[in-house]
C-alpha cells in the first residue's frame, strides 16, 4: 500500500522501489537474525530504465522530495551492495 498518490508512473515505481528496498533490508536482517550469512547482494527487477538509471546513477536530480527521499535511500543500499537494481 502506498501512503502517497502519484500521478506520473515514475514517481510510483520509484516509491514501490523504495518500499521493496525497505522489505528486502528487514528480510536480509532477519535472516541474519536467525543465523543465516547474507553476503551477496540481493537483485531487484524493474520495467522502468528510467527508475533504474536514476537509482544508479548519483548525480540525478529530483524534483518533489517524496522522490528525493526514495532516491537516496535506493542509493544508500546500493552503495552498500545491499542489492543492485537491474532490469
Amino acid at each position: 500500500k502506498q501512503n502517497g498518490v502519484e500521478t506520473s508512473s515514475f514517481g510510483s515505481e520509484f516509491v514501490a522501489m523504495k518500499q521493496c528496498c525497505e522489505y528486502i533490508r528487514g528480510l536480509r536482517y532477519k535472516l541474519r537474525m536467525m543465523g543465516i550469512p547474507v553476503m551477496d547482494p540481493t537483485f531487484v527487477y524493474g520495467d522502468n530504465k528510467s527508475v533504474l538509471c536514476n537509482a544508479s546513477i548519483p548525480e540525478s536530480n529530483l524534483k518533489k522530495k517524496m522522490l528525493s527521499t526514495a532516491f537516496h535511500f535506493t542509493r544508500e543500499g546500493a552503495a552498500k551492495d545491499e542489492w543492485r537494481s537491474t532490469y
